[in-house]
């Protein structure tokens, strides 16, 4: 790649060492730290602090440049380049700031952290150096940063060992050249850049590659972020058809979105739907599932048995199982199985059982479950288990709250029950609700 690059610069008839020799090297030296810092703090960091890091050299630049270029930016930049950083913080999330499930020794972050500043630092000092070069050849630039960067790559193979890996495949190989000339690409459009614009305005495009990032994970990678959502639903099959429940509270990560929302939903006089996860996912396959059922009773003169009902949400789970999120259970009464709970999870899988239950609040209710269902259960008994288990998924679980929504389905056909918040019944710890304070709606 060195090579292929001064090409331009033997024909165009230009200094192939240029004018500012030193500064040409330096700029290439300050490139190829800059690379080699980004890639260890990836390895030590999490990649959103990484991320983060690495974007603090747009503000390192803005107060560097006035004083090294005697460039003055707009006031507005000065504006722009904290909101961009602040928006790059939220969405990375990293965890220095918002915590982690991952606990790493203290040694190798401060390590992590050290490397990703010094990589900021080495990235501010490129962007300065090359707007300091604008005046020589870009390809006498680009000469210098691939001789010495791949100098610098050959020492650091030789220094760190299992560092030379053979090429297995021709695909690999043609990635490993698409991915040289997306390099040779970027660092042509960065230093034609800064030889037009200033050095903070040049530096601050570099967060529209998150832009980019996001918009290429989600039309070509199907990428989507995810969000942390909670729920508890609840099936329990008794002697003579089924009792269903689930809270009412919709969580978006911390924030509430909704606190009476129903998540039971009907796919025919006698079959309900239990949805958990995304709301807008269950909900549509909610749609497909209710037109297709409806379908067929046409056809069959009769209403599907809620074996054949629960198979079609399979089928829909299956074929769209990379883009969904959630858990769905089906349970209703037919004349040919009466009672019945059916497990849908995304992936595909159709398991029949006693009882069945899925959302975050779930995690705190297998015990309770495990322990006091029996066979042949009353209605009164499976309305109260189900109520009991709701009420300590709501107790221990953040992500469950609102109220209690039941739904008993039987040969006489379904009754609707709403349990309000204060009728729930508390568990230990629990604070009395406060009379005369708030409202709720049904």
């Amino acid at each position: 790649m060195p090579y292929r690059r001064s090409v331009p610069v033997i024909y165009t008839k230009v200094p192939p060492f240029g004018n500012k020799r030193g500064f040409l090297a330096l700029r290439g030296v300050c490139s190829f730290l800059s690379v080699s810092a980004l890639y260890w703090s990836v390895n030590l960091l999490p990649l959103s602090d990484a991320l983060i890091l690495q974007f603090l050299s747009p503000p390192m630049v803005a107060a560097a440049s006035p004083l090294l270029l005697k460039e003055t930016p707009p006031r507005s930049v000065y504006f722009a380049i904290p909101i961009c950083l602040v928006a790059v913080i939220l969405i990375a999330q990293p965890a220095v700031l918002f915590g982690s499930d991952v606990d790493e020794p203290s040694k190798v972050s401060a390590l992590g952290i050290s490397l990703g500043i010094f990589q900021a630092v080495a990235a501010s000092a490129n962007k300065l150096v090359t707007r300091y070069l604008k005046k020589e050849d870009t390809h006498v630039n680009l000469l210098y940063l691939g001789v010495l960067s791949t100098v610098g790559a050959l020492v650091m193979c030789l220094i760190i060992p299992n560092s030379f890996h053979p090429v297995s495949s021709w695909g690999l190989a043609g990635l490993l050249l698409a991915n040289a000339l997306c390099a040779y690409l970027t660092q042509l459009t960065i230093t034609s850049g800064l030889k037009r614009v200033p050095a903070t305005l040049g530096t601050a495009t570099s967060y529209l590659t998150v832009v980019w990032g996001m918009g290429l994970g989600y039309f070509v990678f199907h990428e989507e972020c995810a969000v942390d959502t909670g729920t508890t639903i609840i099936a329990v099959s008794y002697k003579g058809g089924v009792v269903i429940g689930a809270d009412s509270r919709v969580s978006t990560g911390t924030y509430v979105s909704n606190r009476a929302s129903d998540k039971l939903t009907p796919l025919n006089d006698s079959v309900w739907l239990l949805r958990s996860g995304s709301a807008a996912d269950t909900q549509l396959v909610a749609d497909y599932v209710r037109h297709f059922t409806n379908q067929l009773a046409m056809e069959l003169t009769e209403e599907p048995s809620v074996k054949s009902v629960a198979s079609l949400v399979k089928q829909l789970n299956y074929n769209n199982k990379s883009m969904l999120q959630g858990a769905m259970i089906v349970a209703g009464w037919d004349k040919h199985g009466g009672g019945q709970v059916w497990g849908c999870p995304i992936s595909g899988t159709l398991v029949q059982e006693q009882w069945a239950i899925d959302g975050s609040g779930s995690t705190y209710i297998w015990g309770l479950l495990d322990s006091e269902y029996r066979d042949g259960m009353s209605r009164e008994e499976a309305e109260r288990l189900v109520i009991d288990a709701i009420a300590l998924a709501m107790a221990r679980d953040g992500s469950s709250g609102g109220m209690a929504r039941l739904v008993t389905i039987n040969q006489e056909g379904c009754s609707r029950r709403v349990v309000k918040g204060d009728q729930i019944p508390l568990y230990w710890n629990e604070l009395e609700p406060s009379n005369g304070h708030g409202m709720v709606i049904v």
